[in-house]
């Protein structure tokens, strides 16, 4: 929620590189979403700005899981945010702040804990082949064009669902 904790929520995601998430196979990686702005943001703009994008990323369904992480004393607390959006911590949705982790060492400690204990439900998570309709648009003579189907190819977890996507997409 503000610069200040922005150093300890990198931490807590380094906590996750390399054969950490050897087990869990369907997760891609953690990562640290900081922002630069200070404890008073810059004016209120600024603060619903980032509480909206938080909110966003909370929901977003490329993010299986999320810890808010906050200083504890900045204007955009993260108790705020949690009840400005109705978020509901739980499995995959947790807060904290620093200060009453009570220190750097102790949020890193807990915060990846949070996220440990947030792995295997994420991990249950599978990968799909979505496909879209193509827009239709009007050509030049007001006819609509061929319509295509466009296979999204997202980054499959195993070789079956490669080869789908690349027959599907001919």
């Amino acid at each position: 929620t503000v610069n200040c904790s922005a150093t300890v929520a990198r931490h807590i995601a380094d906590q996750f590189r390399g054969p950490a998430l050897d087990a869990f196979p369907n997760i891609d990686g953690v990562v640290a979403l900081c922002h630069g702005t200070g404890c008073g943001l810059g004016g209120a703009e600024t603060g619903d700005a980032i509480a909206r994008t938080i909110h966003g990323y909370a929901r977003h369904p490329n993010f299986g899981g999320v810890l808010l992480l906050g200083l504890g004393c900045e204007d955009n607390q993260v108790s705020k945010i949690i009840d400005r959006y109705d978020m509901e911590p739980g499995e995959t949705l947790q807060a904290m702040t620093i200060q009453s982790a009570g220190g750097t060492t102790a949020t890193v400690r807990q915060g990846s804990e949070f996220i440990r204990d947030m792995l295997p439900r994420v991990n249950e998570v599978r990968r799909q082949l979505v496909f879209l309709l193509a827009k239709r648009e009007l050509n030049d003579a007001g006819r609509v064009p061929s319509v295509r189907n466009v296979v999204v190819k997202m980054a499959m977890s195993n070789a079956k669902g490669q080869k789908q996507a690349q027959r599907l997409s001919g």
